[in-house]
């Protein structure tokens, strides 16, 4: 199965640092609510994301099959 890696987006609002964002090729991902970043000693850092779903997301689902071979 063919992925794509998400980003760790930094949002200004000119100079000024608003937050932290979802990006998938350098574009933020829409309908995000919320982000956190999660950190604990001895741990890989993580970002939590909260995403709005609207009913247009709702009635449109992906369906995505994994096979044996996918990991």
């Amino acid at each position: 199965m063919k992925q794509k890696k998400v980003q760790l987006a930094h949002i200004y609002r000119g100079l000024c640092f608003m937050g932290y964002g979802v990006a998938v090729d350098g574009m933020l991902l829409s309908q995000q609510l919320s982000t956190s970043i999660n950190t604990e000693p001895g741990t890989v850092p993580g970002i939590t994301a909260v995403f709005e779903l609207d009913a247009e997301t709702n009635e449109n689902p992906v369906r995505i099959n994994l096979s044996e071979n996918d990991s």
